[in-house]
């Protein structure tokens, strides 16, 4: 590092901005700018890798050390900011090293110029590659900022405003292979910005970011050649030209129902989530006059829908019968009458209220898929032109906001409509004649990009995984944490970012006994 260069490059800047480089209180600015340069960005020139140095020891727990300080320069700015990383590691065969060597690794990387999500990322990849452990989790502490007011996140309670977060688990993605899992959030920020933000729009996509935010994008190249990873940029970093995709859905593992009581009586999975999804889309409940009887009813015109809802009646457990709802239309109506299963779905009120049980919501791939078709069968719509294409309807705005994390789970993408006496999900396909298929993206073009300025309040939450699903006017988008480095800690807001490798990536114990390590318990599902 070249002191003397420095001085007089600080000496110019002075000159610049109006000042006397040589007036009493300046003389020596330029000397200790180029100190503190070559003290903070000593890391450029070291080979980080030799710092660690392996030892053999009879240790299969984790190795953990917490609040390690860390000096850095922000690159975007030139400006000095500070922080604090927690780093840990789980040992492969006894290859461990001493805990001043993680300090090392941390203080030698952050001393360069860099943008936090690149210095989590290199903590984490250098101890993989010298130690090869197990695992590494690396969580960093720095200032967030992140979505306009307007978006909406995923938690285990459906659709939830930034605001409105309290105690629910919240959607994180991993983005390496995109499953979709539930943690209680690390952080939770919230305050005014007043500046430009990044807007992205278009039929598919509805996003208004900072922009550092970081971005979970492919080069539209990278991603129909296959197997190529998600990339995380800042949205200011993103090149003006070219096209990239965005993911809109995640992969899903769930929880498979074996059996299901219902009004008193037990009906298989399957066909739970069968009937669920007949009776949400063309069912209802009502009480005869003096409380004569309890009806559960489904309507469907006759056809081969109607033959496969009386195939569905004969195997459940009550006794049903068919009657007359229309004659000119040919309406059938599928009759239960019981008091239990009555009550059971009351809890659905009237059409505008309806919504998809939360154990159907949480099941396989699968039964979900079983929910979807028969959900499809009454308030669904196959478009003749291509039979990939579908669009499901219903009075209740909840029930299709249900349907869209439906399909998230499923990898399918697609955006809800809202009118004033319903609401509408179409899922969306491939418009390519060789690449016909249901598309789980959306891509982002240069039309599609602007910056606008900001004035109001901005939210993130930090989870594990370091990515969320979020939704602007219907439109979902998988999106990370964003982080701005100047150096600025706004009041009351703890923020961190994550980089787990591993088996604290793919191993929900291990990472919530690290995290406990690190906070004192969390809850991380």
């Amino acid at each position: 590092m070249n002191k003397k260069k420095i001085e007089k490059a600080i000496r110019d800047i002075l000159i610049a901005i109006g000042e006397n480089p040589d007036r009493e209180g300046l003389k020596r600015t330029p000397a200790r700018v180029a100190e503190m340069y070559e003290e903070i960005l000593g890391g450029i020139r070291k080979n980080v890798k030799k710092e660690i140095k392996i030892q053999h020891a009879e240790y299969d727990e984790i190795v953990l050390i917490r609040d390690i300080p860390l000096y850095s320069i922000c690159e975007h700015h030139m400006v000095p900011f500070v922080g604090k990383a927690h780093v840990g590691y789980l040992p492969k065969d006894g290859r461990v090293t001493g805990l001043s060597k993680l300090v090392r690794v941390v203080d030698t990387l952050s001393r360069r110029l860099q943008v936090q999500e690149r210095l989590t990322v290199e903590i984490a990849d250098t101890l993989m590659e010298v130690l090869k452990p197990l695992g590494v989790i690396v969580i960093l502490e720095a200032e967030h900022l992140c979505y306009d007011e307007k978006t909406e996140i995923f938690t285990n309670m459906g659709w939830k405003k930034f605001s409105d977060l309290k105690d629910e688990l919240v959607a994180q993605v991993n983005t390496e292979t995109l499953e979709l899992t539930f943690s209680e959030p690390l952080a939770k920020v919230g305050y005014y910005y007043k500046g430009d933000m990044h807007r992205y729009k278009s039929d598919c996509i509805d996003m208004l970011v900072t922009p550092d935010h970081r971005m979970i994008i492919q080069s539209e190249w990278q991603f129909y050649k296959g197997k190529q990873k998600w990339k995380i940029m800042p949205a200011s970093l993103i090149p003006k030209t070219g096209k990239y995709i965005i993911p809109q859905s995640c992969s899903w593992s769930g929880v498979s129902i074996k059996r299901k009581k219902l009004g008193g009586r037990l009906l298989g999975g399957d066909d739970y989530c069968r009937f669920m999804g007949i009776w949400l889309s063309e069912g209802c409940t009502y009480i005869k006059p003096n409380k004569k009887g309890y009806m559960v009813v489904v309507s469907q015109k006759e056809g081969e829908v109607a033959r496969n809802i009386r195939k569905l009646f004969n195997r459940l457990p009550w006794n049903w019968w068919e009657g007359i709802g229309n004659k000119k239309s040919g309406v059938k109506q599928f009759i239960i009458c019981d008091k239990f299963l009555h009550r059971d779905l009351a809890v659905f009120r009237k059409s505008g209220d309806k919504f998809v049980p939360r154990d159907i919501r949480n099941a396989t791939r699968n039964q979900l898929e079983l929910f979807l078709e028969w959900y499809g069968k009454g308030d669904g719509h196959r478009y003749k032109h291509n039979p990939l294409k579908w669009h499901y309807v219903s009075k209740s705005k909840r029930l299709i906001e249900d349907m869209q994390e439906i399909f998230i789970k499923l990898g399918i993408g697609g955006s809800v409509q809202y009118y004033d006496n319903c609401a509408r999900l179409e899922n969306r396909v491939n418009k390519r004649k060789n690449g016909a298929g249901i598309k789980g993206y959306g891509m982002l073009e240069p039309r599609h990009r602007s910056i606008v300025r900001y004035e109001g309040m901005v939210y993130c939450v930090t989870v594990p995984m370091g990515a969320v699903v979020v939704r602007r006017n219907g439109r979902i988008a998988v999106s990370g944490n964003c982080i701005s480095m100047r150096g600025v800690q706004k009041p009351g807001t703890i923020t961190k970012t994550s980089a787990v490798k591993g088996v604290f990536r793919d191993d929900r114990t291990t990472r919530a006994e690290a995290l406990s390590l690190i906070y004192g318990g969390t809850n991380v599902v």
